[in-house]
């Protein structure tokens, strides 16, 4: 059993169902990297803008994260980064991947 609390609307959810749902609203096009012990959360449904953290991929370097400009091809995006979590408790990740 989880930690439950009742919103505004009256229905009784978990914490878990709530920050799901804040964090990754379109479950189908949401992704996870991992990234210097960061995870970034990338909505491939969501047009990126301008200053946007968007990941693109190309097939000499892979998956890169970058800031969104108009001299970025829309054809390259591959989706737009949504959250970026940190580990706020001190303790280091265990491993980091390189997008």
């Amino acid at each position: 059993m989880g930690i439950q609390f009742t919103r505004s609307d009256g229905k009784i959810r978990s914490i878990h169902d709530e920050l799901l749902g804040i964090l990754i609203p379109t479950p189908p096009a949401a992704f996870l990297f991992k990234e210097n012990g960061a995870i970034c959360i990338v909505d491939r449904s969501v047009s990126p803008s301008n200053g946007d953290s968007v990941i693109i991929y190309n097939e000499s370097q892979g998956f890169q994260r970058i800031t969104f400009s108009e001299r970025v091809d829309n054809e390259q995006v591959w989706g737009v980064v949504t959250w970026i979590c940190h580990e706020a408790c001190g303790s280091k990740a265990n491993s980091s991947v390189r997008l």
